[in-house]
Protein backbone atom coordinates (compact mmCIF):
# COMPACT_ATOMS: atom_id res chain seq x y z
CA UNK A 1 0.00 0.00 0.00
CA UNK A 2 3.01 2.37 0.25
CA UNK A 3 2.79 2.76 -3.50
CA UNK A 4 -0.45 4.71 -3.02
CA UNK A 5 1.55 7.54 -1.45
CA UNK A 6 2.65 8.39 -4.98
CA UNK A 7 -0.90 9.52 -5.73
CA UNK A 8 -3.16 12.22 -4.38
CA UNK A 9 -5.58 11.23 -1.57
CA UNK A 10 -8.62 11.08 -3.85
CA UNK A 11 -6.94 8.83 -6.44
CA UNK A 12 -5.33 6.64 -3.78
CA UNK A 13 -8.66 6.25 -1.97
CA UNK A 14 -10.40 5.29 -5.21
CA UNK A 15 -7.79 2.63 -6.04
CA UNK A 16 -7.71 1.24 -2.50
CA UNK A 17 -11.48 1.04 -2.25
CA UNK A 18 -11.81 -0.63 -5.65
CA UNK A 19 -9.31 -3.32 -4.64
CA UNK A 20 -11.19 -3.97 -1.38
CA UNK A 21 -14.56 -4.32 -3.14
CA UNK A 22 -13.04 -6.47 -5.86
CA UNK A 23 -11.66 -8.85 -3.23
CA UNK A 24 -15.10 -9.10 -1.64
CA UNK A 25 -16.60 -9.82 -5.06
CA UNK A 26 -14.08 -12.58 -5.75
CA UNK A 27 -14.69 -14.20 -2.35
CA UNK A 28 -18.47 -14.06 -2.82
CA UNK A 29 -18.15 -15.56 -6.27
CA UNK A 30 -15.82 -18.27 -4.98
CA UNK A 31 -18.21 -19.24 -2.19
CA UNK A 32 -21.21 -19.18 -4.54
CA UNK A 33 -19.40 -21.22 -7.20
CA UNK A 34 -18.22 -23.73 -4.60
CA UNK A 35 -21.76 -24.21 -3.30
CA UNK A 36 -23.21 -24.50 -6.81
CA UNK A 37 -20.61 -27.03 -7.95
CA UNK A 38 -21.00 -29.01 -4.72
CA UNK A 39 -24.79 -29.15 -5.04
CA UNK A 40 -24.68 -30.08 -8.73
CA UNK A 41 -22.15 -32.85 -8.06
CA UNK A 42 -24.15 -34.14 -5.07
CA UNK A 43 -27.31 -34.28 -7.20
CA UNK A 44 -25.49 -36.20 -9.93
CA UNK A 45 -24.02 -38.75 -7.50
CA UNK A 46 -27.37 -39.18 -5.72
CA UNK A 47 -29.15 -39.90 -9.01
CA UNK A 48 -26.43 -42.36 -10.01
CA UNK A 49 -26.72 -44.08 -6.63
CA UNK A 50 -30.48 -44.27 -6.99
CA UNK A 51 -30.35 -46.21 -10.25
CA UNK A 52 -27.09 -48.22 -10.08
CA UNK A 53 -26.58 -48.52 -6.29
CA UNK A 54 -23.02 -47.28 -5.93
CA UNK A 55 -20.72 -49.44 -3.80
CA UNK A 56 -18.86 -48.01 -0.82
CA UNK A 57 -15.78 -47.25 -2.94
CA UNK A 58 -17.91 -45.41 -5.50
CA UNK A 59 -19.57 -43.28 -2.82
CA UNK A 60 -16.20 -42.48 -1.26
CA UNK A 61 -14.91 -41.42 -4.69
CA UNK A 62 -17.99 -39.25 -5.27
CA UNK A 63 -17.67 -37.65 -1.84
CA UNK A 64 -13.95 -36.87 -2.20
CA UNK A 65 -14.28 -35.57 -5.76
CA UNK A 66 -17.20 -33.34 -4.76
CA UNK A 67 -15.31 -31.83 -1.82
CA UNK A 68 -12.23 -31.33 -4.02
CA UNK A 69 -14.18 -29.62 -6.79
CA UNK A 70 -16.06 -27.26 -4.46
CA UNK A 71 -12.96 -26.48 -2.39
CA UNK A 72 -10.78 -26.02 -5.46
CA UNK A 73 -13.20 -23.54 -7.04
CA UNK A 74 -13.34 -21.52 -3.83
CA UNK A 75 -9.55 -21.57 -3.32
CA UNK A 76 -8.98 -20.37 -6.89
CA UNK A 77 -10.96 -17.17 -6.31
CA UNK A 78 -9.67 -16.78 -2.74
CA UNK A 79 -6.06 -16.87 -3.99
CA UNK A 80 -6.90 -14.36 -6.70
CA UNK A 81 -8.46 -12.08 -4.09
CA UNK A 82 -5.37 -12.25 -1.89
CA UNK A 83 -2.79 -11.97 -4.68
CA UNK A 84 -0.39 -8.98 -4.78
CA UNK A 85 -1.87 -5.84 -6.30
CA UNK A 86 -0.72 -4.48 -9.64
CA UNK A 87 -1.95 -0.89 -9.51
CA UNK A 88 -1.67 -0.40 -13.26
CA UNK A 89 -3.98 -3.39 -13.77
CA UNK A 90 -6.33 -1.97 -11.15
CA UNK A 91 -6.50 1.33 -13.01
CA UNK A 92 -7.14 -0.56 -16.24
CA UNK A 93 -9.97 -2.52 -14.61
CA UNK A 94 -11.61 0.69 -13.44
CA UNK A 95 -11.26 2.17 -16.93
CA UNK A 96 -12.91 -0.94 -18.41
CA UNK A 97 -15.93 -0.46 -16.12
CA UNK A 98 -16.53 3.22 -16.87
CA UNK A 99 -15.72 5.76 -19.56
CA UNK A 100 -15.75 8.80 -17.28
CA UNK A 101 -11.93 8.86 -16.89
CA UNK A 102 -11.29 8.45 -20.64
CA UNK A 103 -8.04 6.54 -19.98
CA UNK A 104 -6.65 9.44 -17.94
CA UNK A 105 -6.64 7.43 -14.68
CA UNK A 106 -4.55 4.73 -16.34
CA UNK A 107 -2.22 7.39 -17.73
CA UNK A 108 -1.67 9.02 -14.33
CA UNK A 109 -1.13 5.72 -12.49
CA UNK A 110 1.26 4.26 -15.06
CA UNK A 111 3.30 7.47 -15.28
CA UNK A 112 3.52 7.90 -11.52
CA UNK A 113 4.85 4.35 -11.17
CA UNK A 114 7.37 4.77 -13.97
CA UNK A 115 10.95 5.81 -13.15
CA UNK A 116 11.39 9.60 -13.43
CA UNK A 117 13.55 9.30 -16.55
CA UNK A 118 10.74 7.51 -18.39
CA UNK A 119 7.99 9.97 -17.57
CA UNK A 120 6.64 12.43 -20.10
CA UNK A 121 5.96 16.11 -19.67
CA UNK A 122 5.51 16.86 -15.97
CA UNK A 123 3.27 19.87 -16.70
CA UNK A 124 0.97 17.80 -18.89
CA UNK A 125 0.92 15.03 -16.28
CA UNK A 126 -0.04 17.51 -13.54
CA UNK A 127 -2.89 18.85 -15.65
CA UNK A 128 -4.18 15.34 -16.33
CA UNK A 129 -3.85 14.40 -12.68
CA UNK A 130 -5.92 17.41 -11.55
CA UNK A 131 -8.72 16.34 -13.89
CA UNK A 132 -8.55 12.76 -12.57
CA UNK A 133 -8.51 13.97 -8.95
CA UNK A 134 -11.71 15.89 -9.52
CA UNK A 135 -13.43 12.88 -11.05
CA UNK A 136 -12.10 10.48 -8.39
CA UNK A 137 -13.31 12.71 -5.55
CA UNK A 138 -16.87 12.42 -6.88
CA UNK A 139 -16.72 8.70 -7.73
CA UNK A 140 -17.63 5.65 -5.66
CA UNK A 141 -15.60 2.57 -6.46
CA UNK A 142 -18.45 0.23 -5.52
CA UNK A 143 -20.29 1.39 -8.67
CA UNK A 144 -17.43 0.13 -10.83
CA UNK A 145 -17.58 -3.45 -9.49
CA UNK A 146 -19.21 -6.01 -11.85
CA UNK A 147 -21.47 -7.49 -9.17
CA UNK A 148 -23.22 -9.78 -11.64
CA UNK A 149 -20.19 -12.08 -11.62
CA UNK A 150 -20.69 -12.58 -7.88
CA UNK A 151 -24.48 -12.93 -8.03
CA UNK A 152 -24.78 -15.43 -10.91
CA UNK A 153 -23.26 -18.36 -8.92
CA UNK A 154 -25.60 -17.59 -6.01
CA UNK A 155 -28.59 -17.60 -8.36
CA UNK A 156 -27.44 -21.00 -9.65
CA UNK A 157 -27.05 -22.24 -6.07
CA UNK A 158 -30.58 -21.07 -5.26
CA UNK A 159 -31.93 -22.91 -8.30
CA UNK A 160 -30.18 -26.13 -7.29
CA UNK A 161 -31.50 -25.79 -3.73
CA UNK A 162 -35.00 -25.45 -5.18
CA UNK A 163 -34.46 -28.64 -7.19
CA UNK A 164 -33.32 -30.47 -4.05
CA UNK A 165 -36.39 -29.17 -2.20
CA UNK A 166 -38.67 -30.40 -4.98
CA UNK A 167 -37.07 -33.86 -5.09
CA UNK A 168 -36.95 -34.21 -1.29
CA UNK A 169 -40.60 -35.28 -1.01
CA UNK A 170 -40.66 -37.82 -3.85
CA UNK A 171 -41.01 -41.21 -2.08
CA UNK A 172 -39.65 -43.29 -4.97
CA UNK A 173 -36.45 -41.22 -4.99
CA UNK A 174 -35.90 -41.12 -1.20
CA UNK A 175 -33.44 -38.25 -1.46
CA UNK A 176 -32.73 -38.08 2.30
CA UNK A 177 -31.38 -41.65 2.21
CA UNK A 178 -29.33 -40.93 -0.94
CA UNK A 179 -27.74 -37.89 0.70
CA UNK A 180 -27.01 -39.89 3.85
CA UNK A 181 -25.27 -42.54 1.74
CA UNK A 182 -23.22 -39.83 0.02
CA UNK A 183 -22.07 -37.90 3.11
CA UNK A 184 -21.52 -41.09 5.16
CA UNK A 185 -20.01 -43.42 2.56
CA UNK A 186 -18.54 -45.83 5.12
CA UNK A 187 -21.83 -46.45 6.95
CA UNK A 188 -23.93 -49.46 6.10
CA UNK A 189 -26.97 -47.62 4.77
CA UNK A 190 -29.12 -49.72 2.48
CA UNK A 191 -29.55 -48.44 -1.08
CA UNK A 192 -32.85 -47.00 -2.24
CA UNK A 193 -35.16 -49.60 -3.79
CA UNK A 194 -38.78 -49.53 -4.93
CA UNK A 195 -39.75 -51.77 -2.02
CA UNK A 196 -38.14 -52.24 1.38
CA UNK A 197 -38.85 -55.20 3.63
CA UNK A 198 -37.88 -55.09 7.31
CA UNK A 199 -38.20 -58.29 9.32
CA UNK A 200 -38.27 -58.31 13.12
CA UNK A 201 -36.46 -59.87 14.87
CA UNK A 202 -33.69 -59.85 12.32
CA UNK A 203 -31.29 -62.39 13.85
CA UNK A 204 -32.71 -64.84 16.37
CA UNK A 205 -31.88 -68.47 17.15
CA UNK A 206 -34.83 -70.74 17.90
CA UNK A 207 -34.34 -74.07 19.64
CA UNK A 208 -35.96 -77.24 18.29
CA UNK A 209 -39.65 -77.17 18.98
CA UNK A 210 -39.56 -73.50 19.95
CA UNK A 211 -41.48 -70.66 18.36
CA UNK A 212 -40.88 -67.06 17.57
CA UNK A 213 -43.17 -64.27 16.35
CA UNK A 214 -41.98 -62.66 13.13
CA UNK A 215 -43.17 -59.28 11.94
CA UNK A 216 -42.53 -58.04 8.40
CA UNK A 217 -42.89 -54.33 7.59
CA UNK A 218 -43.12 -53.41 3.91
CA UNK A 219 -42.65 -49.87 2.58
CA UNK A 220 -41.94 -48.25 -0.74
CA UNK A 221 -43.66 -47.14 -3.93
CA UNK A 222 -44.84 -50.73 -4.70
CA UNK A 223 -46.99 -50.95 -1.56
CA UNK A 224 -50.37 -50.81 -3.42
CA UNK A 225 -49.32 -53.72 -5.64
CA UNK A 226 -48.07 -55.75 -2.68
CA UNK A 227 -51.25 -55.11 -0.71
CA UNK A 228 -53.39 -56.33 -3.61
CA UNK A 229 -51.29 -59.38 -4.59
CA UNK A 230 -49.45 -60.27 -1.39
CA UNK A 231 -45.83 -61.33 -1.11
CA UNK A 232 -44.08 -64.64 -0.44
CA UNK A 233 -41.59 -64.71 2.45
CA UNK A 234 -39.02 -67.50 2.74
CA UNK A 235 -37.09 -67.99 5.98
CA UNK A 236 -33.94 -70.02 6.55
Amino acid sequence: MNVLRSFSPSIGSLLRSFVAWRRITLLLRGIGMGIAIGLAWALLICLMDRFIHLPTAGRWAGFIIGISLAGGIFMRDALRAMSPVNWIEVAGQIESCTDQFEQRLLTVVSHRLDPPERRGSEAMLEQTQRAVESLAANSHSVTFIPWRFAFIPWIASGGLMAIFAGLWFIPALDLPRLIARLVHPSRRIDPVTLTRLEVFPGDTEVSAGGSVAITAAVSGSQMPSIQSRGVDLYLS
